[in-house]
């Protein structure tokens, strides 16, 4: 992972260097997110999407794989007409939205877990933690950049989350 600098009212804070630790620390935050989604989702029903995905996945992996020209624009046109009946199902863009919503939901309460977020970062980030003041109005976007990151770097890491 690049060691990017985040500052946070003229401190300098990095990820620690070692990736294995980084990968473990990881899974707390993953743990806090599944438990959360499981909160708010338990009662999404998200079968819409299997309507679509898989043959959409499968006209994919069918246009990777082929080479014969006629059949690769006769898979184009099938996964572009199966792309824009997904994209234009008025119930697919309702719980896209619905599904947004409660990951920026999930992510607030993480952000709002003072308590959680100083013991995140007390692992996973190198700096002068007394300078990190939890009731500045500056800190809610100095956490969103280092949990963005550091869930892209989970994400990359890691097969547990599912991407939608």
């Amino acid at each position: 992972m690049e060691n990017k600098e985040y500052i946070f009212e003229g401190n300098s804070f990095q990820f620690v260097i070692n990736n294995l630790l980084l990968k473990k620390k990881s899974n707390k935050l993953l743990l806090k997110y599944a438990q959360l989604e499981e909160e708010y989702m338990w009662d999404i029903d998200t079968s819409i999407f299997d309507n679509y995905e898989p043959r959409i996945k499968e006209l994919q992996s069918a246009l990777a794989n082929n080479t014969d020209k006629s059949q690769v624009k006769d898979l184009q046109v099938k996964l572009d007409a199966s792309v824009m009946a997904y994209n234009a199902d008025l119930k697919v863009k309702a719980l896209k939205k619905r599904l947004q919503i409660v990951q920026g939901l999930i992510l607030k309460d993480i952000i709002e877990d003072t308590t959680f977020i100083s013991n995140l970062f007390e692992n996973i980030l190198q700096g002068d933690h007394s300078k990190l003041d939890y009731d500045s109005e500056n800190m809610p976007e100095f956490i969103m950049g280092v949990i963005t990151d550091f869930f892209i770097f989970t994400v990359k890491s890691s097969s547990l989350l599912k991407k939608r």
